[in-house]
């Protein structure tokens, strides 16, 4: 199983390549390694070595620091959360929205016992 940096760094890989509009094929060979070697560091599935790291930054013009910062606490984070797991997403969105719907059922109650005593006319 991939390591969850190395689905990281292969994300932004993947990203980069998409914003210079290149294939996986294109860049494999613009840095000396197979389409497979590539799509599996794009995809996580194999660690990017630190050759082929330095490689890939200068090939798509990356920061190497950049690429390979482990701090995935962002919007990568909640990516990697949510790929694969539709049913875990489907029950955390139910969840969210029972959740909701009682705050709201809440501040309603509130807002009609603010009303009845009189405190705000206008709310």
């Amino acid at each position: 199983m991939a390591k969850l940096n190395d689905v990281v760094i292969g994300k932004r890989i993947r990203q980069a390549r998409q914003d210079l509009s290149f294939t996986q094929e294109e860049v494999a060979a613009g840095i000396g390694i197979t389409r497979d070697k590539y799509a599996n560091i794009e995809s996580g599935r194999t660690a990017c070595s630190l050759n082929d790291a330095k490689a890939l930054c200068d090939y798509l013009g990356l920061d190497i620091q950049e690429l390979l910062k482990s701090d995935n606490s962002s919007l990568e984070g909640l990516i990697l959360f949510r790929e694969g797991r539709e049913a875990e997403d489907e029950k955390l969105l139910d969840y969210s929205d029972s959740i909701f719907r009682e705050l709201m059922g809440q501040k309603e109650l509130y807002m009609k016992n603010i009303r009845k005593e009189g405190q705000f006319k206008n709310v």
